[in-house]
């Protein structure tokens, strides 16, 4: 991510604000320097902000940190005595260490010793001296800190705070902030050029020592076999801070948000919250689920999400709200010790827990053995409700937990009644206000877009494989539910893989991405691709005939095009799918090639372009594709979506099936343009298709 993309306030003061948690973490996870130069140091000081560090040990950043080291009287004494100043300093360093288990734990500290150890904390100290070089009364007492991350963009904050414990958490402080990007860049320059006169060992008045050398033997006991997580949740020490539950202080709801939390409490806790994509789902609910907490109506919360990507985006916003928070997924080692701790703390406390989970992980039998020894009273959240309408997931419902919210754009279930049922039985009805895209749209919540189809011709063997495949669908159709016929089930889904990996779809990307293509600004591109591969009886000797579409798709970018691509899919690991996303956030790959991975929830604010080659025929589908797109972020005016529409054979037009094929079609397409900046051209692409296929009345 980028510095830009955080919601920073102008001012933090620690009466007001948590401001390890709002501006220190946000500000290091997204950093790849952080310039410090502070009065006072300690160990504790940078272990408070443990999380945001561990970013910077994932992310490769690097620390500059230059302090005035904290002298005894003795350690004076010796100065004066004529004894090394770097053999004093060190230990003086050395005491500040000695009682570090019982100050912190070593899970959060591992966290320093691995900067160190990766040699990214460069350690300096400043001591004031005379005209003659001689040990000065005083000690350097700037208190300034720039982050700056990979894209040059600047956070600088100056202010009482010191680089300690009681700097960030305990004393009251405040802390000024400007933005490089919001007018502040000379000020900001100012700053910069300051402290690299300070690193350079060229102010008078200062003789700044370099320690970097010293700091691996100091930290080097505290450095664990692993690298730490950047979910440490350590920035709260001991006793000295208990946190309870609080509004983000950049947050400000909307009227319509505000509206549906009133209504799911007249509702008796229950209902389903329908907002478009993009308009804050997540922030309304832990916005209830504060209201809630506030009162003391609620000691647990469990949080369903279908990817452990949602998961992680959800933990990072109820940890915004101060919320104490447990990622629960994957294997029941990693997780269980600390949930059944968890939960039996809070049985003996008021404070709400909330726990985040897959869908995957809570039908499973560790989790709900769990479930039922939850802290009452408890509220039940399934991001994408839709979901839950399926038959594993809506058995493992507890029927105990009152509060209920269901969150999603599209809650009903394509054809499938009984599990739309299912789902409002349990969460409840849809609450006022719905949100729709439009609706969106027109308050300036998502960014405009052009919408953009693009006519696919199959070719001579598709042609005749799409025939033979359609005579047999029409066979097997015998008029029941498409559930209960698996042949007609098995028909169906050779066709759509044969239409999403049509041949011709492969020159599309090449138009698209040629010199003078549509695509201008190629950068920031999602690439919705099909699961099948290229077959095409017609190209023997094509080398891509036989290959996965996505595949194809990836070298034809890379290689004919010269972009820097990605590739996203089911296989791709947790920590891949992290950087693929934080790269092409950041603009260091061009596009990311994707077949269904990226529909659900995956918030990357950046991406301008979106190219569809693939589509299922659910609305849900689409509607999540484009909501992908449509996010608010800095310098994006609007969005652009390319949609590829296959046709039928024209030996087709008179088959029943082949027009409710097409129906289906050109409802994604009529959706896409009636929204779109450019709605009447988008329409006028396809009127031809609507003629002679006799579909005007879409």
């Amino acid at each position: 991510m980028s510095l830009t993309e955080l919601q920073l306030d102008m001012e933090y003061s620690s009466h007001r604000h948590d401001i390890v948690e709002e501006l220190f973490n946000p500000c290091l996870s997204n950093t790849q320097l952080y310039r410090r130069a502070t009065g006072y140091f300690t160990s504790s000081g940078l272990s408070v902000a443990a999380r945001g560090i561990a970013h910077l040990v994932h992310s490769g950043g690097r620390i500059q940190l230059i302090t005035s080291p904290s002298l005894s009287e003795e350690d004076i004494e010796s100065l004066k005595n004529g004894v090394s100043r770097k053999s004093v300093i060190k230990q003086s360093l050395e005491r500040s260490l000695d009682d570090i288990e019982d100050e912190i734990t070593r899970d959060r500290f591992n966290a320093l010793a691995w900067l160190v150890s990766s040699n990214a904390l460069e350690l300096k100290l400043a001591i004031r001296t005379d005209e003659n070089g001689n040990l000065k009364r005083g000690i350097f007492h700037e208190k300034t800190m720039i982050f700056s991350d990979a894209l040059g963009n600047h956070v600088a904050c100056s202010g009482s705070a010191n680089e300690t414990r009681g700097g960030l958490i305990e004393n009251q402080e405040t802390l000024d902030v400007f933005l490089s990007w919001s007018g502040d860049l000379d000020r900001i320059e100012r700053k910069i050029e300051r402290f690299e006169e300070y690193w350079s060992n060229t102010a008078s008045g200062l003789e700044v020592l370099d320690f970097t050398d010293v700091t691996e033997e100091l930290f080097g006991r505290f450095r664990q076999a692993k690298p730490p997580e950047t979910d440490l949740s350590g920035f709260h020490v001991g006793s000295v801070y208990t946190r309870s539950p609080q509004k983000p202080a950049w947050l400000k709801l909307r009227d319509y948000q505000t509206e549906v939390i009133k209504n799911w409490l007249e509702s008796q806790g229950k209902g389903i919250i329908n907002l478009a994509t993009g308009c804050g789902k997540t922030i309304t609910a832990l916005s209830l689920m504060l209201v809630l907490a506030k009162d003391k109506r609620v000691k647990t919360v469990v949080i369903l999400c279908p990817t452990r990507v949602l998961v992680e985006q959800w933990y990072e916003e109820a940890r915004s709200f101060r919320f104490d928070t447990i990622k629960v997924f994957g294997s029941s080692e990693k997780w269980t010790k600390e949930l059944d701790n968890k939960l039996l703390r809070r049985h003996e406390s008021d404070e709400t827990l909330v726990i985040i989970t897959t869908n995957q992980t809570f039908i499973g039998q560790r989790f709900q053995q769990r479930l039922s020894r939850l802290p009452v009273p408890s509220l039940i959240i399934a991001d994408e409700v839709h979901n839950a309408g399926g038959n594993r997931i809506s058995e493992c419902l507890p029927a105990y937990i009152d509060w209920r919210v269901g969150l999603s754009a599209t809650p009903e279930r394509h054809l499938d009644d009984e599990g739309t049922e299912a789902i409002y039985d349990y969460f409840g009805q849809v609450l006022e206000p719905v949100v729709t895209l439009a609706d969106a749209l027109e308050m300036g919540v998502l960014t405009p877009y052009d919408y953009w189809p693009i006519l696919v011709e199959l070719t001579l063997s598709e042609k005749e494989e799409y025939l033979q495949l359609s005579d047999q669908i029409g066979q097997a159709y015998t008029g029941g539910a498409l559930k209960d016929n698996i042949r007609l089930q098995t028909l169906l889904f050779k066709r759509a893989r044969l239409i999403g990996s049509a041949e011709k779809k492969l020159d599309v990307i090449r138009e698209l991405f040629s010199e003078k293509g549509a695509l201008q600004d190629k950068t920031h591109t999602l690439i919705y691709c099909g699961d099948g591969s290229i077959e095409n009886e017609d190209a023997e000797n094509d080398k891509y005939n036989g290959q996965r579409q996505i595949s194809a798709i990836r070298d034809i970018l890379s290689t004919e095009c010269e972009q820097k691509v990605g590739q996203y899919t089911q296989d791709t690991s947790d920590e891949d799918r992290e950087i693929l996303l934080a790269q092409l956030g950041a603009g260091s790959i061009d596009a990311l090639v994707a077949i269904r991975c990226l529909d659900e929830g995956v918030d990357i604010p950046s991406v301008r372009n979106a190219v569809i080659l693939a589509s299922a025929a659910t609305p849900r589908q689409f509607i999540q594709r484009r909501g992908r797109v449509l996010r608010k972020s800095e310098g994006k005016e609007f969005a652009s979506i390319y949609d590829c529409i296959v046709i039928p054979p024209d030996e087709a037009t008179d088959n029943a099936a082949e027009r409710n094929l097409l129906r289906r079609e050109f409802t994604r397409f009529a959706e896409f343009a009636d929204t779109a900046r450019n709605g009447g051209q988008a329409r006028l692409k396809i009127i031809d298709l609507q003629r002679r296929f006799n579909l005007m009345d879409i």
